[in-house]
């Protein structure tokens, strides 16, 4: 039976032999279990302290320990660092709340440093829906943001040119609508006094009567043209004074 079968095997069990000694590498024999632990434990970690420092990433040089050339790249790409950073924060400033983060490109020099090489920053060219004069004073935001650095890049200056583009037209369709009011009020103006007329052939009225009622009749239509409309603030800014 499985019980006797594991009976069997419990009684042919060896007994338990008491320890011997533990020798460790460098320490006397005669340690004692814990002891010997112990020291293998301190043993392994000194091993592992020398494995760190071995593996450790050397500590960058200092100026006095870099060769000439080493020295002048440096030096190149301190001033590097230092014109794009103020390029790209110069974008940033005058941008506002059209600009992006600034992202810069970073390249390591002989003394472990990281310097910018290079940068950008995005910035919201798009117009705003069904208002050209807001439109057109933010392309004019974009434009001096684009050239807002001493010196602007050619992706800068066609940032600006494709809103100065932006504000041409806008100025050019704010035109037509004037012209198209201003054709449209003067029609209204020629049916009035079509009818001012009709009515003094006709003897319906007096010459003053009838027109004390055209003049009824047009500020009535202005009224309901413009009344409700809210007066164009600011005025227009010609793009050429920023290209």
């Amino acid at each position: 039976m499985q019980l006797g079968s594991l009976a069997t095997a419990i009684q042919r069990l060896p007994t338990r032999v008491a320890p011997s000694p533990v020798e460790v590498e460098g320490a006397p024999a005669d340690l004692s279990a814990d002891e010997a632990a112990s020291e293998r434990s301190v043993r392994a970690d000194e091993r592992v302290a020398a494995t760190s420092e071995a593996d450790a990433p050397e500590a960058p040089p200092s100026e006095s320990e870099l060769s000439e050339d080493e020295q002048r790249e440096v030096e190149r790409l301190r001033a590097r660092d230092a014109e794009v950073r103020a390029h790209e924060q110069a974008h940033k400033i005058v941008g506002g709340q059209y600009a992006g983060a600034i992202r810069y490109d970073f390249e390591v020099g002989p003394d472990g440093r990281r310097y910018a090489v290079g940068g950008s920053v995005s910035i919201d060219t798009s117009e705003i829906p069904g208002e050209p004069e807001a439109s057109i004073r933010k392309m004019q935001q974009v434009i001096r943001a684009a050239n807002a650095p001493a010196e602007p890049s050619s992706q800068d200056r066609k940032v600006a040119a494709d809103a100065a583009a932006k504000i041409t037209r806008l100025q050019a369709e704010a035109r037509v609508a004037e012209k198209e009011e201003a054709e449209g009020a003067a029609e209204s103006d020629d049916a009035t006094a079509s009818e001012l007329r009709s009515e003094a052939v006709d003897g319906d009225a007096t010459p003053d009567a009838a027109v004390d009622r055209g003049v009824a009749r047009s500020a009535a239509r202005a009224l309901a043209a413009y009344g409700n409309k809210r007066t164009p603030s600011g005025s227009i800014v010609d793009v050429r004074t920023y290209v």
